[in-house]
C-alpha cells in the first residue's frame, strides 16, 4: 500500500517538475496533488483491507479443514493399528507421528488466528459449521483412543498416550481461544461453548487414561 502511494506522489511530481513539460496546463496545483492522493485512501485502501481480511479468512477457513483432515487421518491410524501386530511399541510409531503433526497444525493455526483481523458476522457464521464438523470428528478421535486403551496398555506405550492427549489438548486449548478473541461479541457465546465442548472431550480422555 505505502509503496503505491509513492508511486502516485512520483507520478504527480512528474507532471509537476519535470523539466521537460513546458505547457502550464499539463501542471498541476499541489492541492489538486493532495486531493488525488486523498481519493486515493478513500478508494482503495478499504478495497485493500477487505481483500487481506479475506485472504486472513481463507487461511483461517484452510487451517481448520487441514486440523480436520489430520484428526481424521490419526483416527483411522489408530483404528487400524493393533498389539497383535506383534511389532510392539514400535507399531505404534504411525500414531505418535500422526498425532504430532496434528498438534502442529493446530499451533501453526493458533498463530494465524492469532494474527488475523477480527471475522465477520458472516465469516463467524461459516466458521461455526467447519467447527462442528471438528468437534464431531475430535469426539470420534477420542473414542478410537479410548477403545485403544488396551493395546497401548500391552505395548507399554500408556504414558505416550497420556502424554499425546496433554499435549493436544493444551494445543486445542490455545486454538479455540484464539478463534475466540477475533470473533465478532454476537457470536462469542457460541464460541465460548465451543471450546467447552472441546474441553469436556479431551478431558474426558484424559480421565479414562489417567488409571
Amino acid at each position: 500500500m505505502s509503496t503505491s502511494l509513492g508511486q502516485l506522489h512520483k507520478s504527480l511530481e512528474y507532471y509537476q517538475l519535470s523539466p521537460s513539460i513546458s505547457l502550464p496546463l499539463l501542471r498541476i496545483p499541489s492541492s489538486l496533488s493532495n486531493m488525488l492522493a486523498i481519493k486515493y485512501l478513500i478508494v482503495y485502501v478499504p478495497a485493500t483491507l477487505a481483500l487481506f481480511s479475506r485472504r486472513d479468512f481463507g487461511i483461517i477457513v484452510n487451517d481448520l479443514v487441514s486440523i480436520d483432515n489430520k484428526v481424521k487421518s490419526l483416527t483411522t491410524t489408530i483404528q487400524n493399528w493393533s498389539s497383535a501386530n506383534s511389532l510392539g511399541i514400535i507399531g505404534a510409531a504411525p500414531i505418535l507421528a500422526a498425532s504430532t503433526a496434528l498438534e502442529s497444525a493446530a499451533r501453526a493455526a493458533t498463530t494465524h488466528a492469532t494474527q488475523s483481523p477480527q471475522l465477520t458476522e458472516e465469516q463467524s457464521n461459516n466458521l461455526g459449521i467447519l467447527i462442528n464438523t471438528l468437534k464431531t470428528d475430535t469426539l470420534t478421535l477420542l473414542n478410537a483412543m479410548k477403545a485403544k486403551k488396551t493395546d497401548f496398555t500391552n505395548v507399554g506405550a500408556l504414558p505416550i498416550v497420556r502424554n499425546s492427549i496433554v499435549s493436544l489438548t493444551a494445543a486445542q486449548d490455545a486454538y479455540s481461544t484464539a478463534l475466540i478473541n477475533i470473533t465478532p461479541s454476537v457470536n462469542k457465546p457460541e464460541g465460548e461453548q465451543d471450546k467447552a465442548d472441546f474441553d469436556a472431550f479431551f478431558a474426558d480422555a484424559a480421565q479414562y487414561y489417567s488409571s
